[in-house]
């Protein structure tokens, strides 16, 4: 009876060990199916990741372009309605017949420090 024990016993243990192997054969197999999507995946993202980039980069560009279209057309705006006067300038009027014109104003006699020459300027 005790040779019938050990010959059980080690033919229990041979099938668990056989078990043993197969179910790791198994998940070594789900392990490389897994890696293998996981790998499908991660190229699959770093194509679209790609993608993002050209499509941000094109819209980036874009919207570069209308902004600095809108803003040298502002300012375009501006200098033109700086320049070509937008509204109407309003002067003051002046009382001209009590001030003297350019042309009346005598100017006093002028020295020149480098000659110690004395010239007078006549205005017409």
């Amino acid at each position: 009876m005790a040779d019938r024990n050990q010959h059980d016993s080690g033919s229990s243990w041979e099938a668990w060990g056989n078990h043993v192997l197969t179910t790791l054969e198994k998940l070594e197999n789900k392990v490389d199916k897994l890696e293998d999507k996981i790998g499908k995946q991660r190229e699959s993202t770093v194509v679209e990741i790609a993608t993002l980039k050209a499509k941000a980069g094109v819209w980036g560009s874009i919207a570069g372009v209308i902004a600095s279209f809108i803003t040298s057309l502002l300012v375009g705006l501006l200098v033109y309605q700086l320049t070509h006067g937008g509204h109407e300038r309003k002067t003051i009027p002046t009382q001209s017949h009590n001030q003297p014109t350019a042309a009346q104003i005598a100017l006093p006699p002028r020295e020149d420090p480098l000659v110690k020459y004395v010239f007078e300027e006549d205005i017409v």
